[in-house]
């Protein structure tokens, strides 16, 4: 492949928040290797967000699964390359159209195989970490020099003003700020720490810093929760759970001092800051912690290959809270 016909690229990855994050080493493996072209990112019309403003991805795009949003958008073989994630039929019938080659993960349906240029077998997905498996499409096109694996986010100076703002009356009191995520999303609920452990741990996070205050997170589907929650933690707690968007929560998270989660979207987040991170899985985390953080403790379920008969309450109190000391203090170091 010569290098410098390729002007133009077209990726293709409409998924959860996490997913959505998970694919940017890969977007940045081909944007290196691939300096002079211009790269095109079709995403998720909710979690777009979060690939706006890294430099280099020239436009993030919205789509949904009905595909209203791109009828005037892509023009005929407008692309030189096209990578497209995921095994959705409309996706990938848009590449072969706007693109002069595609690559793509091996398809249920022969003939769009047929039609793709490179095919990827999925096969032992789970030997790889996410990141190094959204990393396949571009290796087997020769992308093999990955110059870092970690997830990127990249706020604007408007963004980092509206978190100093927004969290200005704890920051002027010189708070610890421990930020929640105390939900998945309702069809993951068995990652879910045990409610009550959170508010566990705040009593000791409280006790051992009288100056920690809690920031919950998340979204308005677990409102019942938080409510629950900020009931016991009245006078040291704020809520930003379905209150902000998604940059604007990435803005918070930036100002944390802790962060304590579970297995789910705003974690990926997270992990694109270089702060403590004390993350709880319902698996081995070996696949989707964030590879290379800085500082970070990862606490699996202690009977991994029964996790699935057992609530993310075998994980107790005292476990988090020893994993909160040691992250805090190796970011002192």
């Amino acid at each position: 492949m010569n290098i410098s016909t390729i002007k133009h690229i077209l990726i293709i990855q409409v998924a959860r928040i996490g997913d959505t994050l998970l694919v940017i080493p890969a977007v940045k493996a081909i944007a290196d290797y691939f300096p002079q072209a211009e790269i095109t990112v079709l995403a998720h019309s909710e979690r777009y967000e979060l690939l706006l403003n890294l430099p280099f991805i020239k436009k993030v795009i919205p789509i949904n699964k009905f595909l209203a949003s791109i009828k005037s958008i892509v023009a005929t073989k407008k692309y030189d390359l096209a990578f497209v994630y995921g095994s959705t039929k409309p996706y990938v019938n848009l590449a072969l159209k706007s693109a002069h080659k595609v690559i793509a993960f091996k398809q249920e349906d022969n003939v769009l195989n047929q039609q793709l240029t490179v095919i990827v077998n999925p096969d032992d997905q789970n030997k790889d970490t996410a990141v190094d498996f959204l990393l396949r499409l571009p290796q087997a096109v020769g992308i093999n020099n990955v110059s870092s694996r970690r997830l990127l986010f990249s706020l604007t100076e408007k963004e980092q003003l509206f978190a100093q703002q927004k969290l200005t009356n704890l920051l002027a009191k010189n708070n610890f700020l421990v930020g929640f995520q105390v939900a998945s999303f309702p069809t993951r609920s068995y990652r879910d720490w045990p409610i009550e452990y959170f508010s566990q741990l705040a009593q000791q996070l409280k006790a051992n810093n009288p100056n920690t205050h809690i920031v919950i997170l998340g979204g308005k589907a677990e409102y019942e929760r938080v409510a629950w929650l900020a009931e016991q933690l009245k006078g040291y707690v704020t809520i930003l759970a379905g209150q902000l968007n998604l940059r604007e929560t990435a803005a918070c998270m930036s100002l944390l001092d802790l962060y304590v989660g579970i297995d789910t979207g705003p974690t990926h987040l997270m992990g694109c800051f270089d702060k403590p991170m004390v993350v709880l899985y319902h698996h081995t985390p070996e696949q989707l912690k964030p590879i290379d953080h800085p500082y970070l403790v990862t606490i699996a379920h202690p009977d991994v290959a029964k996790a699935g008969e057992h609530d993310m309450a075998a994980i107790t109190v005292d476990e988090v809270m020893a994993a909160c000391k040691t992250v805090v203090e190796l970011k002192k170091l």
